[in-house]
């Protein structure tokens, strides 16, 4: 546990008389986990590119698995998933900007008790 510890940049002495044996616990958890998501990663990465890799019959079959592949390397782009989650949230503004104005038509009425 020390050793996975001051691996991943903690002190010996912080480890001993710092943290608690609740804290040391905790970010050993915490280290566990990352290392365990990094070999997922890996993971994923060898499937696209064995799948990218196979064999392909006719040129439909290449480019499909080119274009895949390119969606994939573009889903670990830091831009790429900015851009994504820019081009996500203007959807969402236009829809309720096309709600609104469609509020003049729509009649809301209060449910009889």
């Amino acid at each position: 546990m020390f050793q996975v510890l001051i691996g991943s940049g903690h002190l010996l002495e912080d480890l001993k008389y710092k943290y608690t044996i609740d804290q040391v616990n905790l970010f050993y958890e915490k280290q566990i986990k990352k290392e365990l998501d990094g070999y997922k990663m890996d993971a994923v990465v060898l499937g696209n590119a064995l799948v990218y890799a196979s064999p392909a019959y006719d040129r439909r079959d290449v480019g499909k698995k080119r274009d895949s592949w390119n969606k994939f390397l573009d889903s670990l782009t830091w831009d790429k998933m900015e851009e994504k989650s820019e081009t996500k949230q203007m959807k969402v503004e236009k829809v309720v900007n096309t709600l609104g104005g469609l509020s003049g038509f729509i009649k809301v009425k209060a449910g009889d008790k």
